[in-house]
């Protein structure tokens, strides 16, 4: 059984987002993500961005989207999603 977790605040640290796999499938989530909220979610995990609770909240969720989509997309799916505090949103997704 797989399960993914999907962390909290205070999880993130500057440049986390730059440093998911680079995949089209993770570029196409935050593209969505920046489209759908009209700002540019890659600018939310700068050290001065991540200052703020709400930057740093989107940029989890988004995250923990990303990485599931990624892994769907190469075939691992999970059996069970479990997310803490804002991580619950993203387990919600999956």
């Amino acid at each position: 059984m797989l399960a993914l977790l999907y962390p909290g605040q205070g999880a993130q640290t500057p440049g986390f987002l730059h440093r998911l796999p680079p995949h089209a499938v993770v570029a196409t989530t935050i593209e969505e993500a920046s489209d759908i909220l009209s700002i540019d979610v890659h600018a939310l995990d700068s050290s001065d961005a991540l200052r703020s609770s709400v930057a740093v909240q989107i940029a989890l969720v988004v995250a923990g989207v990303a990485t599931q989509r990624r892994l769907a997309h190469a075939g691992i799916e999970a059996h069970a999603h479990a997310g803490l505090s804002v991580g619950a949103y993203a387990a919600a997704v999956g």
